[in-house]
């Protein structure tokens, strides 16, 4: 089973790596989160070097039908985060976790 780490953990996490005060990686964290986000929101895709790139998309609407009743009913356009991870981190992940 995956670990989760929580965003207080991840902050210890990048202050311990980095030889951070936790306020300093507090503020490393919150400053990227928001630049991911204004990116995100004004139509970007974000490129985190080999590690990622997360991009908004648009899930168009239309009708679907309610497994419960069967009823059609009409589902409006949704945006929706897609995150690719790179290729070479691929690889390291697989390589990582699968055993």
């Amino acid at each position: 089973m995956i670990e989760t780490i929580n965003r207080a953990e991840f902050i210890d996490m990048l202050a311990n790596d980095h030889n951070l005060s936790k306020t300093e990686a507090k503020e490393m964290y919150e400053k990227f989160i928001s630049t991911h986000k204004r990116a995100l929101l004004s139509g970007k895709r974000v490129l985190v070097g080999d590690l990622y790139r997360v991009q908004g998309v648009v899930r168009k609407g239309g009708k679907r039908r309610n497994p419960r009743t069967g009823e059609q009913v009409e589902v409006a356009d949704r945006a929706r985060i897609k995150l690719i991870a790179g290729t070479a981190f691929e690889q390291e992940l697989t390589e990582a976790i699968v055993k």
